[in-house]
């Protein structure tokens, strides 16, 4: 049960707080300031302290490169002539097939739509036939 001296404690405290008198126990200016003082002073030695730190990590870096053996690769001549011929092969090929390409291009003349009197509104145009390269047959057998 409530007492009497326990409900007369609490009203002095009300009392007390709308009378303007803080309870000393919530607030310490000084207190308050020391604290805040310390830690913002730690924090600024502790991040010297780490940029000095990273200051003579990076700066212990050398520049010049140490001696580092490197394994060399061996070529078998073999395999290397023939690659060297299966290139020179598709080389070839594949000028060749430029080669046919622009005289084929030179050879197909180009149509142009010609205005006739005629009453119709279309007009067909041909487009010349293509050569088969990829299907296995020749460019010039299919030319001819």
């Amino acid at each position: 049960m409530i007492q009497k001296e326990d409900i007369l404690g609490i009203a002095k405290k009300f009392i007390h707080r709308e009378q303007g008198i803080p309870d000393r126990r919530l607030m310490h200016p000084r207190r308050e300031w020391l604290i805040i003082m310390l830690l913002s002073i730690m924090l600024c030695v502790s991040g010297g302290v780490y940029a000095f730190y990273t200051f003579t990590v990076y700066s212990a870096i050398s520049v010049e490169s140490e001696a580092v053996e490197v394994d060399q690769l061996h070529y078998q001549r073999v395999d290397a002539q023939a690659a060297i011929e299966l290139y020179t092969e598709k080389k070839t090929a594949y000028e060749e097939l430029l080669i046919v390409a622009d005289t084929y291009m030179e050879t197909v003349p180009s149509f142009e739509e010609e205005t006739t009197p005629d009453t119709s509104s279309e007009t067909v145009v041909e487009e010349p036939a293509t050569p088969e390269v990829l299907s296995g047959t020749s460019v010039p057998e299919v030319l001819e």
